[in-house]
């Protein structure tokens, strides 16, 4: 969410072209599809609040929305695990998501509202609407899933970083857990927190975006040189 569209659609160009980067510029690196999946996510997203606001079919794009930033820590998670060689369960990992995907494709008005106004994007769905939060099964579970992959993320890598004993590790370990705390903490108060208390807020969740690609990206440039 940005100040204007044309923020968001220059941050969605500068995420896919670093994962471009990753994709194809790192080919000995393993883990580049995993990253780059990941960052091709958070420029989706940007897209996504480009077209919302710049086209007549903002229910679809912000439908579209909420799925794109819905496999974000599913996805964090998977390749957090496959950084540190841990075997990854697919169908734990993916079914809250998939299975949110299907409610969102299934449900007819399941976007409430969706605006684009000067400074502030507007977006409400059934599942992330303030009067829903904490307070109807769905809404709570889809709450405690993205906060605790998240953490899950953090953590694992927090717990790698302790053991580590590779300095230039220990610094990519560092980058990834700081990207993890810049996608939790600015989402969970600007998009939870916040409208469940009922407040307004500007629109710079593109910038928290950028900085979580940026960071991971210098994190596997680090990894691919180690």
């Amino acid at each position: 969410m940005c100040f204007t569209p044309w923020i968001s659609l220059s941050t969605a160009i500068v995420e896919f072209v670093l994962a471009g980067i990753l994709i194809f510029g790192f080919k000995k690196y393993r883990l580049r599809y995993f990253w780059g999946a990941l960052i091709l996510l958070l420029g989706l997203y940007q897209l996504v609040e480009f077209f919302l606001c710049s086209t007549q079919q903002a229910l679809f794009w912000a439908k579209l929305g909420f799925i794109t930033y819905t496999f974000l820590p599913a996805l964090g998670v998977h390749t957090a695990l496959r950084f540190l060689n841990k075997k990854a369960n697919l169908y734990l990992l993916y079914f809250l998501p998939a299975a949110y995907t299907l409610y969102a494709m299934l449900t007819r008005g399941f976007v409430l509202t969706a605006t684009c106004e000067k400074v502030f994007v507007k977006a409400q769905t059934i599942i992330t609407q303030p009067q829903g939060l904490f307070q109807n099964f769905a809404s709570a579970i889809y709450v405690l899933y993205y906060v605790g992959f998240v953490t899950i993320f953090i953590f694992l890598l927090w717990a790698a970083y302790r053991h580590e004993r590779s300095r230039r590790k220990k610094r990519v370990e560092l980058l990834d857990i700081g990207a993890g705390i810049l996608m939790i903490v600015p989402t969970f108060v600007l998009i939870v927190i916040f409208p469940f208390l009922g407040l307004m807020f500007p629109s710079v969740l593109c910038q928290f975006a950028i900085f979580v690609a940026v960071l991971v990206f210098i994190g596997c440039y680090m990894d691919n040189k180690r």
